[in-house]
């Protein structure tokens, strides 16, 4: 339910009092502008402007899903800090280095960065980039950047150096800690046989 006393408010010229139609966005009619209480929009939360439009959905729809995104890789996050608190009370610590480590970097580099993205996009003004785009070309096009998904300076650089990590992180997840599992199974196999 909007909060109808945060909202954008229409006034005609240097009246006290808003005027027009229920959307509070159309200020038109009264050849006004919009004003906002405090002189500035507040700066969390949905407008309650939206309510009612023709884009509320679409628009609530994508601030819902960026939500779930950065609250989806924040528990993931929280999911492998937990387990680098079990790796370090139970001393092990070949699976600090072999799985907590490129985890982190795998998930951060991709999904982390999305979050970056979806944050940097809130707060910069007049931001239209696409941020579904920015990820495919990252994939598709590493080290360009093209106008549609520019952001900020550095970024090409940035996103090969992520998808670099991301690409070393794998292997090295996957394959070297049970490389190393079945070497010290081999030496204890050998020296039990000797």
């Amino acid at each position: 339910m909007p909060l109808l006393p945060c909202a954008a408010r229409c006034y005609i010229g240097s009246e006290t009092s808003p005027t027009g139609p229920t959307d509070l966005r159309d200020c038109s009619h009264a050849g006004g502008h919009i004003k906002f209480p405090g002189g500035e929009p507040y700066p969390f939360g949905v407008d309650p402007a939206w309510r009612g439009s023709k884009t509320e959905l679409p628009y609530l729809n994508s601030v819902k899903m960026k939500m779930s995104i950065l609250l989806g890789v924040l528990h993931m996050n929280l999911g492998i800090i937990m387990s680098l608190f079990n790796n370090s009370y139970f001393r092990d610590y070949l699976s600090t280095w072999c799985e907590f480590v490129p985890q982190m970097i795998f998930l951060n580099g991709l999904f982390g960065y999305l979050c970056f993205l979806i944050v940097f996009k809130w707060v910069t003004p007049n931001c239209f980039a696409d941020l579904y785009h920015v990820l495919i070309a990252m994939f598709l096009d590493p080290g360009t950047v093209d106008k549609t998904g520019f952001l900020f300076t550095g970024q090409a650089g940035l996103q090969v150096l992520l998808l670099l990590l991301c690409l070393v992180a794998v292997p090295w997840m996957l394959l070297l800690k049970p490389l190393i599992l079945k070497s010290h199974a081999d030496k204890a196999k050998k020296a039990g046989g000797e």
